[in-house]
């Protein structure tokens, strides 16, 4: 449901703003969590007015959210206006935020992932201790930490959301590419911990940077949808935007333009020790490959609600390049597909 305008004008007064109402807000973003508005103050600033869809679960994710723009660098600052978590005003919670201008991206070239990779390295700019993620883990934000270091541990992600999804999943059906892949996938996650439990200094993540959610304006890149962001492993941004296939969401990259991605960043980074290069290389391999299993699986999930195809075209591109990386039998494929 749609705000009307006396709430809409409230939230903008709270702002220290002033609107006519002349205008609806255009609806810019409908998505499973937010819906997201355009508005125009009577002032001409661009402002959008996201507002929560999930009840008591929108509270939680939108604080975060403002929390995680409190910690972006000064040249990435986005403002909040204004917000209420309490659902008091809209009957939903909500946040007031700058408008971004600018636009997405379908293909992307090497010139424009080297920009994009030096965005990454002013976003990853400030180091976090193992404390910091301590504090983070506990309370969702940097502050005083009682509970000493804190490391990542993939494997024990990988375990969580195995058992999310098991137990949302019945039967096999559909999901038997899954399930055969799970042993695999298990075993590769295994192997690749150790290089996440030996981190000892951690970034602001983004922690969803597909190319919906970044925007090009007059030669720059800006970030939008911070709601995924958290104090992690940096590698996490670049497993995210371009993938050795295709999807919806990312740009199918080679294995030579991956790596030359991965050196721009390291470049702008000042990241020189050929041993750190190499282990970032492989964190990223890790987190590429932890994401399009859960992806699969949750697009999977979504292919009954989408006429668009969308869905269906990237659980197939993922599931074919999983299948060949490791080595999974066409009967499988075939079964699956039935």
């Amino acid at each position: 449901m749609l705000p009307d305008i006396v709430g809409i004008k409230e939230i903008v007064e709270r702002a220290g703003l002033s609107w006519s109402g002349d205008t609806y807000p255009e609806v810019i973003g409908r998505g499973e969590s937010n819906l997201n508005m355009r508005l125009t103050a009577d002032s001409g600033e661009q402002l959008n007015l996201r507002i929560g869809r999930r009840g008591d679960a929108s509270q939680r994710s939108l604080a975060h959210e403002c929390w995680a723009i409190s910690q972006l660098p000064d040249a990435m600052k986005v403002r909040v206006h204004a917000k209420d978590l309490s659902g008091a005003v809209l009957g939903q919670p909500f946040i007031l935020l700058d408008y971004v201008q600018g636009e997405v991206r379908e293909r992307w070239s090497a010139a424009m992932l080297k920009q994009q990779s030096t965005c990454l390295a002013l976003l990853h700019h400030r180091v976090y201790t193992s404390t910091d993620l301590a504090s983070y883990e506990a309370d969702g934000e940097i502050g005083d930490s009682s509970g000493g270091a804190c490391r990542i541990d993939l494997r024990e992600k990988f375990e969580q959301a195995v058992t999310y999804w098991q137990a949302r999943i019945q039967g096999d059906g559909d999901f038997a590419l899954a399930r055969a892949l799970l042993p695999v996938i298990r075993e590769f996650v295994t192997q690749r911990n150790p290089l996440l439990l030996s981190l000892k200094h951690f970034h602001l993540v983004h922690g969803d940077l597909h190319k919906y959610n970044i925007l090009s304006d007059r030669g720059r890149f800006r970030f939008i949808d911070w709601e995924s962001a958290h104090i992690g492993d940096a590698a996490l941004d670049l497993a995210k935007l371009v993938w050795p296939v295709a999807t919806y969401w990312q740009e199918e990259i080679s294995e030579s333009g991956l790596l030359a991605y991965i050196h721009c960043y390291c470049e702008a980074k000042e990241i020189t020790r050929e041993g750190d290069i190499a282990a970032l290389v492989e964190r990223v391999d890790a987190w590429m490959v932890f994401t399009m299993y859960f992806d699969m699986i949750y697009h999977r999930t979504q292919i009954p609600g989408d006429a668009s195809g969308r869905q269906r075209f990237t659980v197939e591109s993922i599931e074919r390049y999983l299948a060949q990386r490791f080595a999974l039998s066409s009967s499988i494929m075939a079964r699956n597909d039935e």
